[in-house]
């Protein structure tokens, strides 16, 4: 375990202020392609052709203590149990990826659009389930009511900012100590969050902490 790279950026303090400054700072929308930080192999090319298109919204509280709203998925879907963002596959009638990522949240946990303050996406990833996810990131406004669709979500669970932008919350599990091959697992909070989810949001975490160094002045 100890030849595997590590994840370690400095430990941040992120609102929805800081998430507002990056966005300005860089533009609404990125085409970069988002790396798979756990320790396996990489998606095939072949994949990368045949992907469907899909987005999940991450939303970040605006409150003192802010927090990332996030779901369970329901036991008798694919990825059972499993932490995610809301989202799913874009649909003929979305017009972009925001417009996706909007309607599967208020599809899947009830939220209106009028409720969520869309910013911006942070690129593409590539899924071995074959999906090209484009993460939409947005301040949700309180009070927002939550109706979770119970044939889509187990239950909403929320991860404290000031433990999703701490490097100490993500452990690298390596499942064959003669195998290279190892996932990250983000331990904080209530439940284990690990996949796509997790490279979604390491993403997100170096933008953000690359983001404030250039802030701090010289």
């Amino acid at each position: 375990m100890s030849s595997l790279p590590l994840f370690s950026p400095a430990a941040i303090e992120v609102d929805a202020g800081t998430v507002r400054r990056y966005f300005a700072s860089v533009g609404p929308e990125s085409d970069v392609l988002i790396r798979n930080f756990h320790h396996e192999e990489p998606v095939s090319p072949s994949l990368y052709r045949s992907a469907r298109a899909a987005s999940v919204l991450i939303p970040l509280t605006d409150a003192p203590k802010p927090q990332l709203l996030m779901t369970r998925r329901q036991h008798s879907i694919s990825a059972p149990g499993q932490i995610c963002f809301p989202g799913g596959t874009r649909e003929p009638s979305d017009p972009n990826p925001t417009a996706t990522a909007l309607r599967e949240t208020r599809e899947e946990i009830g939220i209106a659009a009028e409720a969520v303050e869309p910013l911006g996406t942070l690129g593409r990833y590539y899924s071995h389930s074959g999906h090209e996810i484009t993460p939409v990131v947005a301040v949700l406004h309180p009070p927002y009511e939550l109706r979770p669709d119970p044939s889509e979500v187990d239950e909403v669970v929320y991860l404290d900012a000031s433990d999703a932008f701490r490097p100490d919350a993500y452990r690298l599990v390596q499942h064959d100590p003669d195998h290279p091959r190892a996932h990250y697992h983000v331990s904080a909070g209530p439940k284990p969050i690990t996949g796509p989810t997790v490279c979604v949001l390491m993403h997100l975490y170096q933008c953000l902490a690359d983001f404030l160094e250039r802030e701090q002045p010289s």
